[in-house]
Parts: C-alpha cells; structure tokens; sequence
C-alpha cells in the first residue's frame, strides 16, 4: 500500500488520483505518515460496509459528486 502510493505520487498524471487505504495500522503517527503521503481517507480493517458507504459520502464532494440523499 505505502510503496504503491508513494510510487503514484511521484507521478503528476496521477494528481487527481484519491486514495482510500484498508488498514490494520491503528497508530496515529501512521495514519498521519500516510496522510502526509497523499491518502484522501482510510478504513480500519476488517471494515464494515455502512462505514464504506459513509467514507464514500463523506469524500463525494472533494471528488466532485453529488451524493443522492432519498
């Protein structure tokens, strides 16, 4: 995951990319260290869908979306 993401980031084609991670790190200078690295969000594992879903309406506006609340 980090070597991946540190390898994207590298890359100016892939600016726009947002990346959420599936960790099982729970230290917070960690999740800070990524953070810095350039993630847009991350999940704890094992995750569980709704917080999936949540994470996803939470970071829809930063991507551009508009989430349907009905």
């Amino acid at each position: 995951g980090k070597e991946f993401l540190k390898t994207i980031r590298k890359d100016e084609r892939y600016d726009d990319v947002r990346v959420i991670m599936q960790t099982t790190e729970s230290s917070k200078s960690e999740i800070k260290k990524m953070m810095e690295l350039g993630i847009t969000g991350y999940l704890m594992k094992p995750y569980q869908t709704a917080k999936v879903i949540d994470l996803m309406t939470q970071l829809a506006p930063i991507v551009g979306y508009e989430v349907n609340k009905e």
